[in-house]
């Protein structure tokens, strides 16, 4: 969504590849764990202005501390600028289930079974936790982990909540119009070009599986 938005926005971007970028076996490349200098000299090279990342896990114990004389927590030296959105820990969920179900990775699979399931628990608690706490593939994070992923929310220049069209609407026009400066930030539901363009509550998907729901409550408190 925000790739398009770039896009709309007139600034060059790899659409095709949803603005990410990889290694040429195929994993991202997490320059987000890089000096901030380095980090400018990559996107020079290669005559971007955005790239995004898409799941790729932040490292708490290096983060790319910003130039001299600019705040720790306002990264705007040298340009540039960092943004993240977040939702609901119980939707993302939904969310990642639908988008692999789209995959064909879980066909015959309903949402009450994958949150119950043991095979996914990966998938189904601490999101956000596990991206910018560190704990990534661990059986459970700890509280170590989520102070860290606090700490982390501190280094974004902006941070968007998706929790629906109206607020990521009028966070985007705030934040991102003074942030990055972009006129054109209307509802960033527009440009969704992947995933099942339907809302994902979690709670009214699993108002028939008490259990369920207060499973997928209980793993991501």
């Amino acid at each position: 969504t925000l790739c398009a938005m770039a896009s709309a926005n007139n600034l060059k971007v790899k659409l095709g590849t949803n603005c990410l970028e990889k290694e040429k076996g195929g994993a991202l490349v997490k320059f987000w764990d890089w000096p901030t200098e380095r980090q400018r000299r990559w996107l020079l090279s290669l005559g971007v202005d955005f790239v995004a990342n898409e799941g790729g896990q932040w490292t708490p114990e290096r983060p790319p501390p910003p130039p001299a004389g600019i705040p720790a927590g306002a990264s705007t030296g040298y340009g540039l600028v960092y943004v993240i959105t977040v939702r609901n820990p119980l939707d993302r969920v939904l969310s990642h289930y639908r988008h692999e179900r789209t995959a064909g990775k879980l066909k015959g699979t309903s949402f009450a079974t994958f949150v119950l399931g043991a095979d996914f628990v990966h998938w189904r608690d601490s999101f956000y936790v596990r991206l910018l706490g560190g704990c990534g593939w661990k059986p459970t994070c700890s509280d170590t982990d989520t102070k860290a992923a606090v700490r982390a929310l501190d280094y974004f220049s902006a941070v968007l909540i998706s929790d629906d069209s109206a607020s990521y609407t009028a966070g985007a026009k705030v934040l991102l119009g003074r942030k990055l400066g972009w006129p054109t930030a209307q509802d960033p539901s527009q440009f969704q070009s992947r995933g099942t363009h339907v809302e994902s509550r979690a709670a009214q998907e699993l108002a028939a599986y008490p259990r369920a729901y207060a499973q997928l409550v209980e793993l991501n408190r």
